[in-house]
């Protein structure tokens, strides 16, 4: 069920992340998942084996949506003196949250009850609440504002953090240029299409 709601959310992921921006996107999918673990969690409450399959269901949906916002986020919003490396650690940070995962049954194991298997459920919800806590103090990618009409936030953002303060800094100038190129190929694919349909 897990993996079915995963492919399930692929219809949805676009929508998410490029109609609300890339911090939106992190906030549904990390909503969606801190819902499936307490539908999960609430399962010891009834024994019921449908809503523990809904729970991954739901589960899984968030994890598509949160995979994908995240790491775009990431690649869009760093530095790109550092864009390597943060990318880097980013996906290893995939890894470290299943070494913790495993740690947290590991520990529960040999706990009495509903207790065992309930605890690392609920954990689930730390990481994603924290996403939801922590997504509204950080910016939103440049690249999607100014893709999306929102231009001199964009120019503000990379100002702010990629050029320190300095608006003539040759990284926000490189990388406007950048996002003007995409806009420019964008344009000129969809004349194309519109030019070949008749």
């Amino acid at each position: 069920m897990y993996q079915i709601g995963g492919v399930c959310a692929l219809f949805f992921v676009g929508p998410a992340t490029d109609t609300w921006g890339r911090k939106w996107g992190m906030q549904i999918g990390a909503w969606i998942i801190i819902i499936g673990a307490v539908i999960n969690g609430t399962t010891a409450l009834n024994g019921s084996l449908a809503q523990l399959k809904v729970g991954r269901f739901v589960l899984g949906f968030g994890v598509s949506i949160i995979s994908a916002a995240g790491p775009i986020y990431v690649v869009e919003t760093a530095h790109p003196a550092f864009r390597g490396i943060i990318t880097a650690y980013c996906n290893c940070f995939w890894f470290t949250g299943s070494i913790l995962a495993s740690g947290a049954i590991r520990g529960t194991i040999t706990m009495q009850g509903n207790a065992s298997w309930t605890i690392p459920v609920y954990l689930q919800m730390l990481f994603p609440g924290l996403i939801v806590v922590f997504a509204w103090f950080i910016p939103e990618s440049p690249r999607w504002l100014y893709v999306n009409h929102k231009r001199d936030k964009a120019v503000a953002v990379l100002t702010k953090y990629h050029g320190y303060g300095n608006r003539e800094s040759a990284w926000v100038k490189l990388q406007l240029e950048e996002y003007e190129s995409y806009l420019n190929m964008s344009v000129n694919h969809e004349l194309n299409c519109y030019n070949h349909s008749y």
